[in-house]
């Protein structure tokens, strides 16, 4: 868990933060109390800005969680720096941090491939075998996700033709 990825950086770490565990009968229902120890022995070892990745945030039903999430996320002497990876906003209020510019956000339009993109990605791929009017067409069928295009790139790369792609290249 958490207290091994730290130790990683700090060997000596989590010996309050395990100790507060082992007397929790619910580490959900305490988790505002667990967070604090958690920061106080970072802080306490020299350790500030440390991230932290949190996935799938839209999952976290519990509001005491989301609560102490949101109070870290906006507490700047807080040791944790907080990423949150989620499918909707979260449902705190952000536009004290926006204002403030202590925000990065990253949005479905700056994940996706833009032409060129998939146009250095397929000249890798193919060894430069196909024209740029193909890479439009495969950053257009895979809507310029990333995964997608790779799919793509990849089925292109195997047959060695731009099938099914060229069948979007528009006529002349």
């Amino acid at each position: 868990g958490m207290v091994e990825a730290v130790r990683t950086i700090v060997p000596a770490f989590g010996k309050t933060v395990l100790a507060a565990l082992r007397g929790t009968a619910d580490a959900g229902s305490d988790f505002q109390r667990l967070m604090d120890v958690f920061q106080d022995e970072l802080t306490a070892a020299g350790q500030r800005g440390l991230f932290v990745a949190l996935d799938d945030f839209h999952l976290i039903s519990e509001r005491v969680i989301v609560a102490v999430l949101e109070r870290i996320l906006k507490d700047v002497s807080s040791p944790l720096r907080l990423i949150l990876s989620t499918e909707t906003e979260p449902s705190f209020y952000l536009s004290t941090l926006r204002a403030q510019g202590a925000l990065t956000e990253v949005d479905q339009e700056d994940l996706r491939f833009t032409s060129d993109e998939v146009q250095q990605l397929l000249y890798q791929r193919t060894s430069g075998a196909l024209g740029y009017g193909i890479a439009d067409n495969v950053a257009k069928a895979a809507g310029g996700w990333p995964s997608a295009t790779a799919v793509a790139a990849a089925i292109v790369a195997r047959s060695g033709k731009p099938l099914p792609f060229n069948r979007l290249a528009p006529t002349e």
